[in-house]
């Protein structure tokens, strides 16, 4: 009898736990101006999404960027060092999704692929 009631305990403990575990999916690219890294953080409703857009490019760093992941887009102004941390946002992708981080600085334009890594 002690066996099944402690049985019942670890499962009462346990079974909540399941429902918060979250999936997280990271996609990353890279071109020779930009890195990118998208991060979705999956639940049942709706994916929490973060991330950065970096100027790794030789050339001085522009001072705004105009840019489009996923649902997120926008012009920015880039912080000295070079990046954009991506504000908080709500993403469906999935591990099949194709990601593309779309960046126009100074004329240019690059569309990067982004990988799930």
């Amino acid at each position: 009898m002690k066996k099944v009631r402690m049985l019942m305990i670890l499962l009462i403990c346990i079974l909540p736990l399941t429902a918060c575990i979250q999936e997280i999916l990271l996609f990353t690219g890279e071109s020779d101006y930009w890195s990118v890294r998208y991060e979705v953080n999956k639940s049942e409703v709706c994916g929490k999404s973060s991330g950065a857009i970096k100027y790794i490019g030789n050339e001085p760093v522009p001072e705004s960027i105009k840019f489009s992941i996923d649902n997120l887009e926008g012009d920015v102004s880039l912080e000295p060092e070079g990046v954009f941390s991506l504000p908080f946002g709500c993403s469906n992708v999935s591990k099949e999704s194709e990601i593309e981080a779309i960046i126009e600085w100074d004329g240019k334009t690059e569309t990067i692929a982004l990988e799930l890594n």
